[in-house]
């Protein structure tokens, strides 16, 4: 753990490409050292005893602890002023095992892996507190920062009896904005809703004849609708996961909404192995085109209803 410590400390220092100014006992016992110059090196392993604290930065910005009676290595990068952690990488290392930006390896034989953990520790919680942000950032072409995609975890209720929480998912659509401007959600009792709102449509203003033809109660007709499972799982296995419904290909072939599935591509190569593409359906198109099949039939039916009345009458 000692080689541990002091290997990390080294890498921060440099990292941060600030000064150490001093290392002291935290919070008593153990030993550890002071040098308040401007640039320490270590040519050696350096091994300190338990509850050693060392502190980065002439004003003392940022702490690094270890403390035994927890097992923890705490970095506080708070301490005076408002720091940041921050890794930095000049090469992605395509996702291979060990080659990511950040890796978290476990070694347990247990069922359960790595874990990375959120805690919003909160004196004054308050509904709508959003305990975890994650934040996906990318320059455009003119070099602007841009925020493209982010996931936000939000504590809806916090009444200790009777707490909600839901999962905001957002992405950028065209966006000529700053950020990410539409967004999804998974609610408290695990629903999946998309973005559906007013203010994120503008609507068509053709019939629906007019875009699709006359002919949407064929179209859907000739759908090739069944239950299916993944073409790898075996046949008839009682272990599969089955779905029901049309191919992404012939949906888009019918109505041509969403994206063309035969031109969902993906250029990265990831663990060695080549992504493809991943066609789907938006479920609210289908919901929308088989409500729209539901009016036709509706007004077919009124007309037939129509003329029955009228031979009735003769």
């Amino acid at each position: 753990m000692s080689k541990f410590l002091n290997t990390l400390a080294l890498s921060l220092a440099i990292l941060l490409t600030g000064t150490w100014l001093f290392a002291t006992d935290w919070p008593q016992g153990g030993d550890g050292f002071t040098d308040p110059t401007a640039t320490n090196t270590w040519t050696a392993d350096q091994t300190y005893d338990d509850d050693t604290n060392i502190t980065f930065g002439t004003d003392g910005d940022m702490d690094l602890a270890f403390i035994s009676a927890d097992g923890d290595l705490v970095l506080d990068t708070q301490v005076v002023g408002t720091g940041h952690f921050k890794v930095t990488e000049g090469t992605y290392g395509a996702g291979a095992l060990t080659s990511n930006t950040a890796n978290v390896i476990s070694t347990d034989d247990g069922a359960s892996g790595s874990g990375f953990g959120f805690y919003h520790n909160s004196s004054s919680p308050a509904d709508a507190d959003l305990p975890a942000i994650i934040t996906m950032w990318a320059r455009d072409s003119a070099s602007t920062p841009r925020r493209i995609a982010q996931i936000r975890v939000r504590f809806v209720d916090v009444t200790s009896n009777e707490m909600d929480s839901d999962m905001i998912f957002s992405t950028m659509n065209a966006a000529n904005v700053s950020n990410d401007n539409t967004n999804a959600f998974l609610n408290s009792i695990g629903e999946w809703t998309n973005a559906s709102g007013q203010s994120m449509k503008r609507y068509d203003n053709r019939s629906f004849p007019e875009i699709f033809g006359n002919d949407v109660l064929s179209k859907v007709s000739s759908l090739r609708v069944g239950r299916w499972t993944h073409p790898d799982n075996p046949v008839n296995d009682a272990k599969n996961i089955y779905g029901f419904g049309p191919t992404a290909e012939e949906f888009w072939d019918a109505f041509s909404l969403g994206s063309d599935p035969r031109k969902l591509t993906l250029d990265t190569d990831r663990d060695g192995v080549a992504d493809t593409a991943l066609p789907g359906i938006g479920t609210g198109s289908m919901g929308g085109i088989l409500m729209a099949a539901i009016q036709e039939l509706t007004k077919e039916n009124k007309k037939l209803k129509t003329r029955l009345d009228a031979l009735e009458v003769q």
